[in-house]
């Protein structure tokens, strides 16, 4: 039920076996598959660590072999400097920002054969760059044969996409900024807290066309900025700012690569943050895009005043979303007002 663990803190390793029950995937690509996973640390007694994680799918239906391999290397544990790479063959999602409905349709799904490597480091107090190179074949999963019960859930949104494979070689860029960010030393490994100001985080994507046989050449890029702000009894707000878009030729970038606004689902309020509630459908652009979101929690400040209602530990929450994409012709405003009341699912606890 839990897998098999094995850790020894003298030593600094540790090695963990999925268990038997969360081997087995019936939303599985073609149906039933069978889905593995090992994962093994060490931590050396200068605080570097190695870790590396490998897992093994296999579908009945189609008799298919994927699986992937990944490792990481902390270098500069006071510089939070590590190298990391992996390398597989697996069915990936095209996108998460889809609508409940079509999360597990196979028009979502693509095969894809990658590898990839990254180098992350914090130059100095709350400035990180994370650099890589990625190289992968997209395939569609148009020639599986798929499980016949889906069609019937999803209806048309089962079926795959069929396009002709391209393969991608990119190089990625990431530069994030913590201003006045806290922390403290733990021996010689640096425990990042949090800073009073935003996140500004910039990421820049460069297609490399023809290298190693490589079909794309867009220059995409995204700004966000985040954070968190407390107001004592007032309660806490958060909010996230974005935008995005492709310098080169919008119609020569594959509709894979665009990105993607989830649409709302019926009944269900999902993270604002990162979500549209009231977005009439998800949908794909290459075009420039301005984004933004902002909730506050009210927590208990509103409605602790009141002698019965107390004890039902509810709060109040209130914010709003917007979206801009000119080239799509699409406006977005929303905003909500509504009672919460926090969960705890389970606890976790270190020793």
């Amino acid at each position: 039920m839990s897998g098999v663990g094995y850790r020894k803190r003298s030593k600094g390793t540790q090695y963990f076996l999925s268990p038997l029950i969360a081997q087995w995937n019936a939303l599985g690509i073609g149906g039933v598959r069978w889905m593995p996973m090992v994962m093994a640390s060490k931590r050396f007694n200068n605080y570097q660590s190695i870790s590396a994680t490998a897992n093994v799918n296999y579908g009945f239906r189609n008799h298919d072999l994927k699986g992937s391999l990944s490792g990481s290397y902390i270098y500069a544990p006071m510089h939070n400097g590590s190298v990391s790479f992996s390398i597989g063959d697996e069915y990936d999602q095209i996108t998460q920002a889809v609508d409940l409905g079509g999360i597990f349709a196979r028009s979502n799904f693509i095969r894809k054969t990658f590898v990839e490597g990254y180098q992350r480091y914090e130059w100095f107090n709350g400035f990180y760059t994370r650099i890589g190179l990625e190289y992968s074949k997209r395939e569609s999963i148009d020639s599986l044969q798929l499980e016949p019960a889906w069609s019937a859930i999803f209806g048309d949104r089962n079926q795959p996409l069929a396009f002709e494979t391209y393969t991608v070689a990119q190089l990625g860029v990431e530069i994030l900024i913590r201003p006045y960010q806290r922390y403290y030393l733990k021996g010689r490994r640096k425990i990042i807290l949090s800073s009073k100001w935003p996140d500004f985080r910039f990421i820049f994507k460069q297609g490399i066309p023809d290298f190693l046989g490589s079909d794309v050449r867009f220059s995409k890029y995204e700004f966000l900025v985040e954070d968190m702000l407390r107001f004592g009894p007032f309660g806490e707000s958060f909010y996230r700012l974005s935008s995005g878009g492709f310098l080169n030729d919008p119609s020569s970038v594959r509709f894979i690569e665009h990105k993607w606004f989830r649409g709302g689902d019926y009944l269900l309020f999902t993270q604002p943050l990162y979500t549209y509630q009231a977005l009439p459908q998800t949908f794909a652009s290459p075009g420039v895009y301005f984004t933004g979101a902002a909730i506050h929690h009210f927590d208990g400040f509103f409605l602790n005043q009141i002698p019965l209602v107390r004890r039902m530990r509810l709060g109040t929450a209130v914010g709003a979303t917007w979206l801009m994409v000119p080239q799509e012709n699409t406006y977005h405003l929303e905003s909500y007002l509504g009672l919460e009341r926090k969960v705890k699912l389970f606890c976790v606890s270190s020793y």
